[in-house]
């Protein structure tokens, strides 16, 4: 078994989040450990997860592809 690109999938989000925050926020450079995780936290779980158009999901947020999803399948009640 090879382990050669095992690591590929942690590089690139490592090197897209760098990116993505360097834009957003003018640089990747925090003060203390605990702001870059306070702010590491919300970028991901609040923008990235649910308001960041997705290429794969067709340029919908993951909750607007969430609605479509049970829109189409018909189950309006699940939240």
């Amino acid at each position: 078994m090879t382990y050669r690109g095992v690591n590929a999938a942690m590089e690139t989000f490592w090197a897209r989040l760098k990116v993505e925050i360097g834009w957003i926020r003018g640089s990747i450079w925090f003060n203390t450990r605990a702001e870059a995780h306070a702010y590491l936290f919300e970028f991901i779980e609040v923008f990235y997860n649910r308001q960041r158009h997705q290429v794969g999901l067709g340029h919908l947020t993951p909750a607007e592809y969430a609605d479509k999803w049970r829109h189409d399948r018909g189950d309006s009640k699940i939240p």
